[in-house]
């Protein structure tokens, strides 16, 4: 089990990214805005107080990016996943400004809505 993290730059390709993630059978996408620290730094100037400073950077446009957190049941669906992400993005991931994917590995799971507590190392599943 892994948890696969993309970032998008275009954030018009969100809906045609999720939709193209649970199409091969990912699980639980949960995407979010995220801004980069170039972004946040840029928008600091040493001769504005920190206050002015934050008010500044919220009233200007920032590039914001989206993060998609899915959860990928196997190597199988991962491969689907990556593909799928791809193809939405132009199938080149390798030019700037388009997005970048990872995974991590899943050690252990909490389902809050089901209550249960999985542990991959050593296969336990209990209730909560």
């Amino acid at each position: 089990m892994y948890l696969m993290i993309t970032v998008i730059s275009n954030i018009d390709k969100l809906k045609p990214t999720l939709k193209a993630l649970k199409s091969v059978g990912t699980k639980s996408n949960v995407a979010i805005d995220a801004i980069g620290t170039n972004n946040i730094e840029n928008s600091y100037l040493a001769s504005q107080s920190a206050i002015e400073s934050a008010l500044l950077s919220i009233s200007q446009v920032a590039q914001y990016r989206k993060v998609i957190l899915s959860i990928i049941p196997d190597e199988e669906i991962f491969l689907k996943a990556t593909d799928a992400v791809r193809k939405v993005l132009g199938n080149d991931l390798k030019k700037p400004n388009t997005g970048i994917m990872f995974t991590i590995p899943l050690n252990a799971l909490y389902m809050k809505d089901v209550g249960q507590y999985i542990n991959f190392t050593t296969n336990s599943n209990e209730v909560l």
